[in-house]
């Protein structure tokens, strides 16, 4: 082993620009001031703690990060504290695996005192270290498209449209196109879709009524809500409800954004189970959104689970490639099998 390398939890305040120069050493889609506004969201102002950030030194110099963030999810309808592992930095020269593996092994301290899980999204060259030190699979991410305008001369089946509407008359295979859609004559008795700005009252009491419905799900309070979509620095997010006729029962919500030119993808999707179709309700309602704002497609990625794949295919989405693996390392394997039933969605990374 060499003795070089340590690791140390980080001060975040006092070590904070040193955060900031690894993260803009290794991940440089997002500039200084980017950095910063993040690392303010996610380790300083979560809802359920402040984050944790270890630093790696070699020679007493700063060429690592591994970060931890705080989530709750629910299984069988109780509480459970889980910690999603972010910001795995480390400068090329030192890119091996002892570095790594101190890493890592201060995050895992963490599991038992803190926490009764962690979990993570890795990508493909993270992921061999991740089984490495005992992580499991617990499900594959896949995305799903659905095409809402057609453009001439698709080369490929999986050719995605990204055009905007050009505002001429449709071409008849067009309309026949939508008309031909599900959604199109999805009616709304006694229900409306509503763009809505912020997550109210509503919204926590649509989480006590539904987050014992499924075996494991992520907590979707307001205050949730907010903190992960209303205040993330770096993407703006839109929000369309399923509301009753008064409006004063939200029936299911989609979170969506914006991730290319005429294309949009959806972030979180929650529906109550209690109430027929709200789902399905819910589904035609956002494709409804995105054709007026003449989006060319519509995209969700989630770890397979039935009831959110029955709603898809019934709307007509196209299962497109796997994005890769949620992994996890829990106190037990029990804590891991836990998990097996989340429908885990964009919304529960640590960035995206």
């Amino acid at each position: 082993m060499n003795s070089a390398y340590r690791v140390v939890l980080a001060n975040l305040s006092h070590d904070r620009e040193e955060i900031i120069g690894v993260w803009a050493r290794n991940f440089n889609v997002y500039t200084h001031d980017e950095h910063r506004q993040r690392l303010t969201w996610n380790y300083e102002h979560g809802p359920f703690g402040a984050g944790r950030c270890w630093l790696l030194l070699h020679h007493d110099s700063v060429v690592g990060t591994a970060g931890l963030g705080f989530r709750h999810l629910y299984v069988a309808g109780k509480p459970v504290a889980v910690g999603v592992a972010s910001d795995l930095a480390v400068d090329p020269p030192h890119r091996c695996l002892q570095p790594a593996l101190l890493m890592q092994k201060a995050v895992l301290n963490t599991v038992g005192a803190e926490v009764r899980a962690i979990y993570g999204t890795p990508n493909h060259k993270s992921e061999a270290l991740f089984r490495h030190i005992r992580y499991s699979r617990v499900g594959t991410v896949t995305r799903w498209v659905k095409v809402l305008r057609t453009v001439p001369f698709a080369r490929s089946a999986d050719a995605v449209p990204s055009r905007l509407a050009t505002g001429k008359p449709a071409p008849v295979d067009g309309l026949v196109f939508v008309a031909a859609s599900r959604d199109t004559w999805r009616s709304f008795k006694r229900t409306a879709i509503r763009e809505i700005t912020s997550f109210d009252s509503r919204f926590d009491e649509l989480w006590l009524r539904t987050a014992a419905a499924h075996g494991a799900v992520s907590c979707r309070s307001a205050a949730f809500l907010r903190w992960r979509y209303s205040r993330y620095p770096l993407r703006k997010y839109s929000t369309v409800a399923l509301v009753n006729s008064t409006e004063d029962v939200v029936l299911g919500y989609c979170v969506l954004y914006t991730c290319g030119q005429g294309e949009m993808a959806i972030a979180d999707f929650w529906a109550d189970p209690e109430f027929p179709q709200s789902a399905d309700g819910l589904m035609a309602g956002v494709i409804q959104w995105c054709r007026r704002r003449h989006a060319a497609s519509l995209t969700v990625t989630f770890r397979d689970s039935e009831p959110m794949r029955e709603v898809v295919q019934a709307f007509g989405f196209v299962s497109r490639h796997p994005q890769g693996n949620v992994m996890a390392r829990g106190c037990t394997d029990a804590d891991v099998k836990a998990l097996e039933p989340w429908c885990f969605m964009p919304g529960d990374e640590d960035y995206n």
